[in-house]
Formats: structure tokens, C-alpha cells, sequence
């Protein structure tokens, strides 16, 4: 590859006349400047972050207050205008609609030793208003691609009557100037808590309706330094203590452990009538009240229990536990013993541990999940926790979540290389056959629209293969009887294609890679079977050459080719998701609106 050809040219352009490429989808800043009543707006447009080869940026600075500004760059910039209701991105500037005239301008610059009104223009102008009016409420729809749910959103803003600054008279006095600003998006909560941000997470639910307040509830006077006091008295409803000592409340729904001033080995529930519903005993705490019960604490307590969560008999809590000490929550857990005929110093074994639940539809627990643990035994009997037992203790180095037992009890595989940890490179045959890959760009590509090449790129790595892709690839049953397993060395090609935010179009080429893969097996002794082979063409050696493989062809192709291409989405897509262009809301009121707008930005997605 020659070496001009793979240096991406990054083109940078000023265009400061005014009225130049006014087609363009400016995302602008501001304001600047360092002259009252003249804020700089910028606009700039940018395909530097495209992986095109020839990138540029656009910029433009002749957008100031008195000049170029026009009310849509303002309100893109300082949205609070449009909140708090003294401008619209409509407006045209003139006689009726006045920006300079009719805003609050920043002076913050004032030098105080030496009083002079010039600006730094280091803040948006805001709305007029006098001390003491009333705040106003504004409610934003809006739609955005850039999610996964929530595509419409509904934001109540609240307005308030805010110091700005302090503007020097012609007597030498100064005067406080006030400007409205606005609170509500990004999670800060009005001056009225029930104005915040909501969502409608689409499709599986309905945008609930939101209204802004009418009422006004004001925030506490922040300016003494003095906190809110917290509420006195229980916050909840159910007690967890017995002993009346120090006692913890819970809310209706909630379990908790008991401080039965004894073992601590007591597990309740607080009822819809504010009650305890409660069982002692590790067996009846698993068992006694289905499942709920049973997952709530182990929720709890199985980052204590490791391997002995479903073994009632290897719980182990200290005589008497509670009598002098008790904390709530998971502090009360018990402890996992070591297994039956396993004592400090002997070899790490596999094992399954609890890690959580999947749920059906109505959240009722469908199968437990498991992790695929490593454990081994130890003394407990010193820092940190100073007991007098033998305790179990787990690491998980590669299975999560199963939801068979068997992903963890098949027969493991060791895939590591000469420089790899053993006890870190076991994995389950039930998922995996050992085996290398590596992707290569030939030397001889040479792009010149899309500079990506890198993208497709790797050098070896030894590791796991993916059962599901090696059998696909190779077929089950000649790789069971292989005795070296198998491998491929295979090109492709793909067209694939860029957004140019500056040229609103897709650009693209086509992308040449080869790609190298084995799968084969190994002993649950450790012997590598392939996993400290060169890959390549003769991998396996002169006589057994690595040849294509059809079906791998197939697939990266068909994979390379989707994920590369623009796969049919439109430009307004690409124009909001790369090149900063808000999209249009739709009407909140209109339920058949929104849900044809969320499934044409699901459609764009896929």
C-alpha cells in the first residue's frame, strides 16, 4: 500500500463572507466576542469523524448580533429564549421583532476597579423580566434517533425571574439587570419536583400525559447555607428489630432480615397491611414461601454464600450473632462452608453459583441463571473477617449467566497459549471449540474514498471459537473425528459506504479483507490442540493446506456487507445520528402520530 494513499488529507476552510453556501446543516456556538452588543454566533459543518479519506470542516463567523444573526441561529443556541417565551425561531429580525432591543444582553465583563460596560459575551441574553414575577412554564416535545427507546420525549420546563448582572448608571450607582432561566431538562428537577423530565419508552409502553404545574412550590433559601432537616420519626412501615434497639423501617413489598436478638437467621416481609410476615431458618427462609421469598434473599446474600447457595447445610452464621450487633441489610448474611471433603490447600474445582433470575413477561421468575465459578477453600480464621471456620470463596472466569447447568459441568477446554495463565483459559465445550482467527487487508488495496481498511484489520488471536459457527463452518461430525481440527483462509469483499454531512451524500468503495480461521478441541488435560499454530495458509503443514470456505465466505460477507453499507436509511437519519440536524416533534396529542414516528425511527435503526 503506498504510503500518500493511506494519510487521510484533512482540508480546513473559513468562508467568512456572508451568505456563502447557506445549504449548509450549521451546527452553531456561541456566543463570543469581546464587544457589547456584537456576540459572534459561529456556525461550523464537519466530516472529519466520517472515515472518509478527504475530510474537512466548514466554518463561518460572520453571524453576530446586528449583522447575520438570524432568530432560528439564536434559539438553536440560547433554547431558553423559546422556553421562556421572548423569541421564536420564525421570528425575522426587524422592527416588530428587535433581538438587540428586546433581550438582556450580557455585561458581565465589568471591571470592578476600574467600571467600564464592555462584554466578554460569554453567555446567551436571556428574557427581560423584574424581580420577584412569577416563573412561567414551557413544555418541549422533541424526537431523536439517538436511542434505543424513549424516541419521543416530553420535557416541562419552569422559567424563573434570576439575577444576571449589574449594569453601572450614568451617576456611577449600578443596577441589577434579571433575565429568565430555565430548569427541567437533563434530570434537574423544578422548582415544583413534579415538573421533570418523562419519557415514552416506545413501543411497549404509552406516553404518559404530562402537564406543567399550575401551583408553585419554592425550593428552600439556598443562600444561608442551611441544609433542608431531614423528616423524623420511621419512614417506613414495618420495624426490623424485636429488641426496640436502634430499629430500621421498611415500606410494604420490601424484605429484610429480623434482630431477633439471637442468630439473626429470621427473614421477613413487610404485607400490605404494614405487618411481618416472617421465617426462621435457612430451610424455611428457601422454601416456605415460594419463590419470592426464596430470590429476595438470595438476591442478598449470594455474593456470601458462592457455591453453597443451594446447600442449606453449609450456611453458617456465629451462635448468638445479633445479641451484641446488628446492621440491616446484607450485613446479616451468612457464610458458605467449604464442601464436604474439600479443605484449605487442596486444587480449585469448578462449581455453579447463583446469579440472578430471568423473568417472564408478568415478572414471575421463569429459570434461575448460574455462573460458572472456579472455587477452592480457605481459613477464615484472620483479617478481614477473623472467623473460625473453613469458608468457600469463588472467582468466575469466563461463563455468565446460564441458564443451563450444563454450560458449566461439560467437559472444559483449555484454549490458552504458551503465555496465558491455565486456570484463566478454561472454557466449556458446551459453547466452545478452541481455535485462532486473524483479518488481514491485502497489500495491494489501495482506497481513496473511504479510508476504513484499519477497521478490518487484526492480528492473531488464540482463544474460543463459537460452537454454533464452527460446526456451521465445518460440519459436527468431521470435527469430532478430526484429529487436528480444521481451517480456513478465505477473501471477501464489500462495498462499504460513508455519510459526507458537508455533500449530503453517501460516498464509499469496495473494502478487500482475508480472513483466517481454525477450529478444533483439546484435552481436559491442557494439551492445545492448535492454539500455538502460526495462522495461515500452512497452519496444519505442507500436506494439509488451509484452503476458502464457502460458508465463512458467505458469512462475513453478508455480514461485512450490512454493517457497512447505509442499509436504506434515509438521509434525515444520517443527518441527525452524524451531523447534529434536529428533527421535528411530533404532536403528543396525536397517539397515531407518535407511534408511526417510532416505528420508522425503529425501521432506520435496523
Amino acid at each position: 500500500m503506498q504510503t500518500a494513499a493511506i494519510i487521510c488529507a484533512t482540508l480546513l476552510f473559513g468562508i467568512n463572507q456572508a451568505g456563502d453556501s447557506p445549504e449548509y446543516d450549521y451546527s452553531y456556538s456561541g456566543p463570543t466576542g469581546n464587544q457589547y452588543n456584537e456576540c459572534h454566533f459561529p456556525g461550523s459543518i464537519s466530516n472529519t469523524g466520517s472515515g472518509l479519506c478527504t475530510t474537512r470542516t466548514i466554518n463561518r463567523k460572520d453571524f453576530y448580533q446586528g449583522g447575520d444573526l438570524t432568530w432560528e441561529i439564536l434559539t438553536s443556541v440560547c433554547t431558553d429564549l423559546v422556553r421562556a417565551g421572548c423569541a421564536d425561531p420564525d421570528w425575522e429580525q426587524g422592527e416588530e421583532h428587535n433581538m438587540t432591543r428586546d433581550l438582556v444582553w450580557d455585561k458581565e465583563g465589568i471591571d470592578w476597579t476600574v467600571p467600564t460596560l464592555t462584554s466578554n459575551c460569554g453567555r446567551c441574553p436571556r428574557c427581560k423580566c423584574n424581580n420577584g414575577t412569577e416563573p412561567s412554564y414551557y413544555e418541549r416535545d422533541y424526537t431523536s434517533f439517538t436511542t434505543t427507546t424513549a424516541f419521543q420525549t416530553k420535557i416541562c420546563y419552569e422559567c424563573t425571574c434570576d439575577y444576571f448582572y449589574s449594569e453601572r448608571e450614568d451617576d456611577g450607582n449600578y443596577t441589577a439587570v434579571f433575565g429568565r432561566t430555565c430548569r427541567g431538562g437533563n434530570g434537574i428537577l423544578s422548582e415544583d419536583n413534579n415538573a421533570t423530565l418523562n419519557t415514552w419508552n416506545s413501543p411497549s409502553e404509552f406516553m404518559e400525559p404530562i402537564e406543567c404545574p399550575e401551583e408553585i412550590y419554592p425550593l428552600p433559601d439556598l443562600t444561608t447555607g442551611s441544609p433542608t432537616p431531614a423528616p423524623t420519626g420511621p419512614t417506613a412501615n414495618c420495624s426490623d428489630s424485636d429488641t426496640g434497639l436502634n430499629p430500621n423501617y421498611y415500606e410494604p413489598g420490601q424484605y429484610f432480615f429480623l434482630d431477633d436478638g439471637n442468630n439473626c437467621d429470621t427473614y421477613c416481609y413487610c404485607n400490605d397491611d404494614a405487618e411481618r410476615e416472617c421465617e426462621q431458618g435457612w430451610d424455611a427462609i428457601l422454601n416456605a414461601r415460594g419463590d419470592e421469598m426464596k430470590y429476595s434473599f438470595l438476591d442478598s446474600c449470594a455474593f456470601r454464600l458462592y457455591d453453597a447457595w443451594d446447600d442449606t447445610s453449609r450456611y453458617w452464621k456465629a451462635n448468638n450473632s445479633c445479641r451484641f450487633s446488628f446492621t440491616s441489610g446484607n450485613n446479616n448474611c451468612p457464610y458458605g462452608l467449604c464442601a464436604d471433603g474439600v479443605k484449605p490447600g487442596d486444587d480449585a474445582y469448578r462449581a455453579i453459583e447463583y446469579s440472578g433470575r430471568d423473568y417472564n413477561d408478568d415478572f414471575t421468575a421463569q429459570f434461575e441463571e448460574y455462573d460458572c465459578a472456579t472455587c477452592y477453600c480457605y481459613d477464615a480464621n484472620g483479617w478481614p473477617n477473623f472467623i473460625d471456620q473453613n469458608l468457600t470463596t469463588c472467582n468466575t472466569p469466563n461463563q455468565y449467566n446460564q441458564e443451563d447447568t450444563a454450560a458449566c459441568t461439560d467437559e472444559y477446554l483449555n484454549c490458552t497459549t504458551n503465555w496465558e495463565a491455565q486456570a484463566f483459559s478454561t472454557y466449556p465445550s458446551y459453547y466452545y471449540y478452541c481455535g485462532w482467527t486473524e483479518m488481514q487487508v491485502p497489500d495491494t488495496f489501495d482506497p481513496d474514498t473511504v479510508c476504513v481498511e484499519s477497521s478490518y484489520e487484526s492480528g492473531p488471536s488464540w482463544g474460543t471459537q463459537d460452537r454454533y459457527l464452527c460446526e456451521a463452518w465445518y460440519g459436527y461430525e468431521d470435527l469430532a473425528e478430526s484429529e487436528t481440527g480444521y481451517c480456513s483462509v478465505t477473501d471477501i469483499s464489500f462495498r462499504v459506504e460513508k455519510y459526507d454531512c458537508i455533500d449530503k451524500k453517501w460516498k464509499g468503495e469496495t473494502q478487500k479483507v482475508t480472513i483466517s480461521n481454525m477450529c478444533c478441541g483439546s484435552s481436559p488435560e491442557g494439551t492445545p490442540a492448535c492454539n500455538n499454530q502460526e495462522p495461515g495458509k500452512l497452519a496444519l503443514g505442507d500436506d494439509n493446506k488451509c484452503s476458502s470456505n464457502s460458508k465463512i465466505k458467505d458469512y462475513y460477507q453478508t455480514l461485512y456487507a450490512c454493517q457497512a453499507s447505509n442499509r436504506g436509511v434515509s438521509d434525515e437519519y444520517m443527518r441527525q445520528t452524524y451531523c447534529g440536524t434536529a428533527l421535528d416533534a411530533v404532536d403528543f396529542d396525536d397517539s397515531d402520530a407518535i407511534s408511526n414516528q417510532v416505528c420508522d425511527l425503529i425501521e432506520q435503526r435496523w
